[in-house]
Protein backbone atom coordinates (compact mmCIF):
# COMPACT_ATOMS: atom_id res chain seq x y z
CA UNK A 1 0.00 0.00 0.00
CA UNK A 2 2.86 2.51 1.15
CA UNK A 3 4.51 1.60 -3.31
CA UNK A 4 1.12 2.93 -4.36
CA UNK A 5 0.64 6.14 -2.47
CA UNK A 6 4.17 6.75 -3.29
CA UNK A 7 3.41 6.02 -6.75
CA UNK A 8 -0.05 7.86 -6.69
CA UNK A 9 2.00 11.35 -4.95
CA UNK A 10 4.31 10.59 -8.10
CA UNK A 11 1.97 10.79 -10.99
CA UNK A 12 0.04 13.56 -9.28
CA UNK A 13 2.90 15.47 -9.11
CA UNK A 14 4.29 14.92 -12.94
CA UNK A 15 0.80 15.56 -13.88
CA UNK A 16 0.58 18.87 -12.84
CA UNK A 17 3.81 19.46 -14.88
CA UNK A 18 2.29 20.71 -18.47
CA UNK A 19 5.24 19.96 -20.02
CA UNK A 20 5.35 16.11 -18.71
CA UNK A 21 3.98 12.91 -20.73
CA UNK A 22 3.24 10.30 -18.42
CA UNK A 23 4.26 7.25 -20.58
CA UNK A 24 3.22 4.46 -18.38
CA UNK A 25 -0.51 3.17 -17.59
CA UNK A 26 -2.23 5.71 -15.60
CA UNK A 27 -5.68 4.09 -14.51
CA UNK A 28 -5.81 2.60 -11.38
CA UNK A 29 -5.25 -0.78 -10.78
CA UNK A 30 -3.35 -0.93 -13.90
CA UNK A 31 0.37 0.21 -12.93
CA UNK A 32 2.63 -0.74 -10.08
CA UNK A 33 5.78 0.99 -9.06
CA UNK A 34 6.76 1.90 -11.92
CA UNK A 35 6.83 5.35 -13.71
CA UNK A 36 7.94 6.59 -16.82
CA UNK A 37 7.67 10.16 -18.40
CA UNK A 38 9.24 12.26 -20.71
CA UNK A 39 9.33 16.14 -20.58
CA UNK A 40 8.29 17.70 -24.11
CA UNK A 41 10.69 19.85 -26.38
CA UNK A 42 13.94 19.02 -24.35
CA UNK A 43 16.78 16.25 -24.24
CA UNK A 44 15.33 13.55 -21.82
CA UNK A 45 18.98 12.62 -22.15
CA UNK A 46 20.08 15.46 -20.18
CA UNK A 47 17.56 15.74 -18.16
CA UNK A 48 18.54 12.08 -17.00
CA UNK A 49 22.28 13.31 -16.52
CA UNK A 50 21.08 15.98 -14.48
CA UNK A 51 18.91 13.82 -12.04
CA UNK A 52 22.04 11.09 -11.35
CA UNK A 53 23.89 14.33 -11.00
CA UNK A 54 21.77 15.62 -8.27
CA UNK A 55 21.56 11.79 -6.49
CA UNK A 56 18.28 10.86 -8.10
CA UNK A 57 18.18 7.33 -9.09
CA UNK A 58 16.27 7.01 -11.81
CA UNK A 59 16.68 5.14 -15.79
CA UNK A 60 17.12 6.02 -19.07
CA UNK A 61 13.98 3.94 -20.87
CA UNK A 62 13.29 4.79 -24.52
CA UNK A 63 12.54 8.10 -25.19
CA UNK A 64 11.91 8.27 -21.36
CA UNK A 65 12.88 8.40 -17.50
CA UNK A 66 11.66 6.03 -15.16
CA UNK A 67 11.73 6.46 -11.49
CA UNK A 68 10.92 3.47 -9.40
CA UNK A 69 9.91 5.11 -6.18
CA UNK A 70 10.02 1.91 -2.62
CA UNK A 71 7.95 2.19 -0.44
CA UNK A 72 10.28 3.21 2.15
CA UNK A 73 11.34 6.34 -0.52
CA UNK A 74 10.41 9.58 1.67
CA UNK A 75 7.51 11.59 -0.56
CA UNK A 76 9.75 14.82 0.20
CA UNK A 77 12.98 12.83 -1.73
CA UNK A 78 10.11 12.68 -4.82
CA UNK A 79 9.58 16.30 -4.39
CA UNK A 80 12.35 16.94 -5.14
CA UNK A 81 12.79 15.14 -8.04
CA UNK A 82 9.76 16.08 -9.71
CA UNK A 83 11.38 19.58 -8.48
CA UNK A 84 14.50 19.09 -10.68
CA UNK A 85 12.27 18.01 -13.51
CA UNK A 86 10.15 20.92 -13.41
CA UNK A 87 13.31 23.58 -13.37
CA UNK A 88 15.38 21.48 -16.33
CA UNK A 89 15.30 23.57 -19.63
CA UNK A 90 18.41 22.58 -21.48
Amino acid sequence: ARLLDNVDHLLARLTELADVTILSPTTAGRYGGIVTFKKEAVDNLSLYQLLQDNNVLCACRGDGIRFSPHFYTDQKLIDRAVELVSSFTA
